[in-house]
């Protein structure tokens, strides 16, 4: 059994709760003004990484001489706080809890808060030595720690940001820059396709970079079409919007000529035999081919080669 009597420790909960509520208001007043002068407009692209600028319900758990305390999303419009006790007064039963592994000890806080899951979490000492505790010792740390938070949480942003980008597949083909082939296109779908294509092909995954390769085929002709054409000269019935179609389109309004539509049609092959085939194994030369005579394409068709 613990020194303190249950009334004591209660009392002494009640008091920490009181300061509590008086914490976190200034607590998180002070990490939403610190988002909304240095992290605004990352907050706004990416709101997972400052969770603390929605409402958030405090939950916080006293047991024993410790502390316990979960950050949820609020069910309401403003931030909450509220506590509960759970103080094991059977010294075995106390001592076999506290040997839990953590998680354990955790799923079983969560439900006694009634909570399924939550934003983080942190725990302590919160001072059942001292009798009363002292509101000016704690709030004048509230703002601080409320900036520190929010510090925190970006650093948090930009080692996720730092470690996907070291892990993330290169888009960069190392046979020849693509950056002319999206320049001259100019058009953000068959950039995020192509690239797509290139990350499967750096990644050593073939067959998804043909595959993917051959959907920026489709949408370069379709652009092509639309570009030196206009709209009109697309297909109207769905089953003629497919690259053979759309290459016979450039071919019969002399925007493209017969050797090139060789190749288009030689690279569709490819594709379909790399997608259909239950034999055999793409390879990386078979991406290559497709890849490089996407470029060829790209280049006749916006008079580069011509």
């Amino acid at each position: 059994m613990s020194d303190l009597s249950l009334e004591i420790k209660l009392e002494i909960a009640d008091e920490s709760f009181r300061i509590a509520e008086k914490y976190y208001k200034l607590y998180f007043k002070a990490y939403r003004e610190r988002v909304e002068k240095f992290y605004k407009s990352i907050s706004e692209e990416e709101p997972d990484f400052f969770p603390f600028i929605n409402p958030i319900e405090v939950i916080i758990i006293y047991q024993n001489y410790n502390y316990y305390i979960f950050f949820s999303n609020s069910k309401s419009n403003e931030d909450t706080v509220r506590y509960i006790t759970d103080f094991i007064q059977d010294t075995d039963e106390y001592a076999k809890i506290k040997d839990m592994p953590e998680h354990i000890q955790d799923k079983r806080l969560l439900e006694k808060a009634k909570i399924g899951k939550y934003i983080e979490n942190d725990k302590g000492n919160y001072g059942m030595n001292f009798p009363k505790p002292d509101i000016n010792f704690h709030i004048p740390y509230s703002e601080q720690s409320g900036r520190e938070k929010c510090d925190e949480h970006y650093h948090n942003y930009e080692f996720s940001k730092a470690f996907k980008e070291a892990n993330m597949p290169s888009s960069d083909f190392p046979l020849f820059e693509m950056d002319l082939i999206y320049s001259l296109v100019n058009n953000e779908q068959f950039k995020y396709e192509l690239e797509e294509s290139v990350k499967a092909y750096n990644s050593e995954l073939f067959l998804a970079s043909i595959v993917t390769a051959a959907v920026s085929l489709e949408t370069l002709l379709k652009i092509s079409i639309i570009n030196k054409l206009g709209e009109d000269y697309l297909p109207k019935e769905d089953r003629k919007k497919y690259t053979l179609n759309y290459a016979q389109i450039l071919l019969n309004q002399n925007v493209i000529d017969e050797r090139l539509n060789h190749r288009i049609r030689a690279i569709n092959e490819l594709r379909r035999g790399g997608a259909h085939s239950k034999t055999g194994k793409i390879e990386q030369w078979d991406a290559e081919q497709i890849i490089s005579g996407i470029r060829i394409i790209v280049e006749f068709i916006f008079n580069v080669r011509n």
